[in-house]
Order: structure tokens, then C-alpha cells, then sequence
């Protein structure tokens, strides 16, 4: 990609994160990268959907009847997990060098996990504190959002707190939960609840992404077959 699709793909994503020009930039600090580093690294992301894009041509596209009968074929793969979709503001004892409001040391971590408790309870947005004061940059940029997890998906994410899947299931939406602690990182979480299923449900052919996830598929096993014959006559 040419550097006018760099920073056009950059002025994006500062308009997707909501961020002002100087928080967007204490971000990217955060997150140890500095403007170079950031054109490099989408330049990278763009030339890698290009060349998935230009593979991607190469297969004959799947047909209506194609994707139907791959869906009747393989329901038991359809499945919509027990789980819960939720929002994270993180505190980190170790040095993220994000300047006066970076909590450096277990007591500092802990005390302003709780300062920020008490402004939640206080009636300030969850989003709003999570760009402003957290200290995981992959999720502050959106607002704390980390997302839909299954159970399983949540275990893995919080391994040395089995507990949590099972406190975020028994919480009504909208609820944040209290000061938690990792005991292992040092980091302090409060987790918000956005959404849940309560029971794992079966999807059908016109749930939203149940199409182009078989086309994804199909698409995949289509451009594997084509490499192996590839490989074969060479």
C-alpha cells in the first residue's frame, strides 16, 4: 500500500477510537509504539488483507445452494455459546509510562482501581473512565469494550480467577462488578456486563454471520485444495 492508504487507514482508526488527536497519541504510547512504528504496522495489516483479498479471487465463489447444503450438512458447528459480552477498566502496577495517572506499584494500582469504583458508583459512563484512566490500551480505545466470550473463552481470559464466568453470568445487565485482583500480574479489573446468554442456543441459516462465516469456509477449503494441486504439479 502506497503511504496515501497508510493515512487514510490511520485517520480511521482515530475517528473509529473517539479519541482526541492527544489522547489517541497517549495511546499509542501506551501501547509502546511511536507515529513510524504505527505506519508500519498498518502498513503491514493493509498489504496482509490485499493479499487475502487477491487469494480470495482466485476460488470459484460459493452458490446459494453451495452455502445451504454446507449449513445442513454441518449444524452441530452452529452454535451460540453460554456466555456474556462485556467492558474492562484494568490498572496495572508496572510502569506503562502514560505519565502522572499511571499507577506504578501494587498500592498505587489498587488505590486508584478504587478511586475509579467510587466514580462509577458515583453515575460517571463506564466507556467515558475506560478511555481516560485504564490502563490496558488494546481495550481503553474502545471504550473498555473486550467483547462477546463464551464461558470457556472467559476462563482462558481471566485463568487465575475461575471464578469470574461464573460471577458475570449471575449479574443482571448493565452492572460493573467490584475491584478485582489478579493475584499472579498484580492487575486490578473492574468488568462491566453488556450482554449474556443465559443458555446456549442453535443458530439458524439467517443469523446474522452464520452466511459469511460458511462462505469464509467454503472459501478456505477451496483455496487449500487449489494449493495442494498446485503443489502436486510442481
Amino acid at each position: 500500500p502506497d503511504d496515501g492508504k497508510v493515512t487514510e487507514a490511520i485517520q480511521k482508526r482515530k475517528q473509529d477510537s473517539k479519541l482526541t488527536e492527544d489522547d489517541f497519541e497517549k495511546q499509542l504510547k501506551q501501547a509502546g509504539l511511536d507515529d513510524n512504528m504505527l505506519r508500519e504496522q498498518v502498513k503491514r495489516e493493509l498489504a496482509i488483507t490485499a493479499l487475502r483479498d487477491k487469494e480470495k479471487t482466485r476460488v470459484k465463489p460459493p452458490t446459494d445452494d453451495d452455502i445451504k447444503k454446507y449449513f445442513q450438512d454441518h449444524r452441530a458447528d452452529f452454535v451460540a455459546a453460554r456466555g456474556a459480552d462485556i467492558s474492562v477498566i484494568v490498572t496495572d502496577p508496572v510502569n506503562n509510562g502514560i505519565g502522572t495517572d499511571d499507577a506504578i506499584g501494587n498500592a498505587a494500582a489498587e488505590q486508584k482501581i478504587r478511586g475509579i469504583y467510587e466514580e462509577l458508583k458515583n453515575g460517571r459512563d463506564f466507556a467515558t473512565v475506560a478511555q481516560q484512566r485504564s490502563e490496558d490500551p488494546a481495550t481503553a480505545v474502545r471504550g473498555g469494550e473486550l467483547g462477546f466470550g463464551s464461558e470457556d473463552q472467559l476462563k482462558q481470559s481471566f485463568a487465575t480467577r475461575p471464578d469470574i464466568p461464573a460471577q458475570l453470568m449471575s449479574m443482571d445487565v448493565g452492572q460493573f462488578t467490584e475491584p478485582i485482583k489478579d493475584n499472579v500480574s498484580g492487575r486490578w479489573y473492574i468488568i462491566k456486563l453488556n450482554a449474556k446468554r443465559e443458555k446456549a442456543q442453535a443458530l439458524t441459516f439467517d443469523d446474522q454471520n452464520v452466511r459469511q462465516s460458511i462462505v469464509d469456509r467454503i472459501n478456505q477449503q477451496r483455496q487449500q485444495l487449489g494449493q495442494l494441486r498446485t503443489h502436486k504439479r510442481e
